[in-house]
């Protein structure tokens, strides 16, 4: 077994831990995930991890690396409260009472606001402290530790377009809702889908006065057998200021129609701004599909 230089770290051990969890609460900050954890210990007193370590074991060799895994890991708050705070979320402890816990989490959803600004010069990628402050005494402020100034994500590539619209998990960057019904009686398999994006969670740029912007859709019908069967289209947005607001309070609509294949057991609707990278997803089950309308309707 090669020997480790003195003052050379384990990427297992120490400090290192940081970079890791940073790391993790970076990418969940970027996808716009606010993460909230509650400690289950409830009230925990440090004498009762004191207690086991009167009589620490010899840690020579090559145990002494496990030892000081062990002694690292022994209390995980410090790593949720940096997992939570990069995030804009909490980290509550400290409370047996856990539905009171809860319910401070939920009270947060009641009242908030949507930020947005554009660098004035072009800027690396990277990721940027941010700082959010209010003259208003008495105020408590969540929000994400900064924001990533990433390259243009650009076009997907067909294996990433596959496995995105094939992962069971999905994704809710971009926030859409969606529903399909069968077109009419005298059309058998045709059905139509009509969804609205909420244009909030998208990143448009000004540009002469105008917000401008792409945002790809892809709608796939996904067999039991994993199969999958794929249409795409690009649609380029381009607003007034006024037109941008309307979109920004309304949603953006989209409709499709066609037949649906007859193996299709889940309809997949994937949203995608090419300039982030950010996904949104809606399954609809074949069986969930509502019928067609009435005479009248």
């Amino acid at each position: 077994m090669p020997s480790r230089r003195a003052g050379q770290t384990n990427p297992a051990v120490g400090e290192n831990h940081q970079k890791v969890i940073r790391a993790a609460a970076e990418r969940l900050a970027r996808s716009g995930v606010t993460l909230y954890a509650i400690d289950a210990r409830g009230i925990y007193s440090p004498a009762d991890d004191l207690a086991s370590r009167q009589y620490a074991p010899s840690a020579v060799g090559i145990y002494q690396e496990v030892a000081a895994a062990a002694a690292f890991g022994g209390d995980s708050r410090a790593g949720f409260d940096l997992l939570t705070t990069i995030t804009g979320g909490r980290f509550i402890f400290g409370t047996n009472d856990f539905s009171q816990a809860i319910r401070k989490a939920t009270a947060d959803l009641h009242g908030s606001y949507s930020l947005g600004f554009y660098p004035r010069d072009p800027q690396p990628p990277g990721w940027r402290k941010l700082q959010v402050s209010v003259r208003r005494p008495g105020v408590t402020l969540l929000h994400p530790s900064g924001f990533s100034l990433d390259a243009p994500a650009g076009e997907f590539g067909p294996e990433t377009l596959r496995l995105a619209m094939l992962n069971p998990l999905g994704s809710s960057a971009i926030r859409l809702n969606a529903h399909c019904r069968h077109a009419s009686r005298d059309q058998a398999g045709a059905v139509d889908l009509v969804a609205q994006v909420d244009a909030d969670d998208l990143l448009l740029q000004q540009k002469d006065g105008r917000f401008v912007g792409r945002l790809d859709v892809y709608v796939g019908e996904k067999t039991a057998e994993g199969g999958l069967a794929l249409f795409n289209s690009a649609i380029r947005l381009n607003f007034t200021a006024q037109q941008w607001a309307d979109a920004r309070a309304k949603g953006l609509p989209y409709r499709r129609s066609w037949k649906l294949g007859p193996k299709a057991v889940v309809i997949r609707l994937l949203v995608r701004e090419p300039g982030t990278g950010r996904t949104g997803v809606v399954d609809i089950p074949v069986s969930r599909i509502a019928p067609p309308p009435g005479p009248g309707s």
